[in-house]
């Protein structure tokens, strides 16, 4: 309230940092795992196992049994767990 009596009206938009965003630089993939034995479960309960053979942006590429490659979308994938092998 103010100091006549009537309440002032809030703020419509808070103020926010107007630095544009840098679309050109997105965030570094984990190229350490390439090559490495993964398990992944997509969205549609279904689960793949193979060998991680490239990552980009939207995709992962997984080699599968019988020479097959497995190519997915990263936006179809709930986890992807690293195998490790025992010695």
């Amino acid at each position: 309230m103010s100091s006549s009596g009537r309440y002032e009206a809030a703020p419509r938009f808070k103020q926010v940092n107007t630095a544009p965003r840098n679309y050109n630089n997105p965030e570094p993939l984990n190229v350490s795992l390439l090559g490495k034995s993964v398990t992944i479960s997509l969205i549609n309960n279904r689960v793949e196992s193979g060998i991680l053979r490239a990552l980009g942006q939207y995709t992962l590429s997984i080699g599968i049994q019988g020479n097959r490659t497995l190519i997915v979308n990263k936006s179809a994938i709930i986890t992807v767990v690293v195998n490790e092998i025992s010695k």
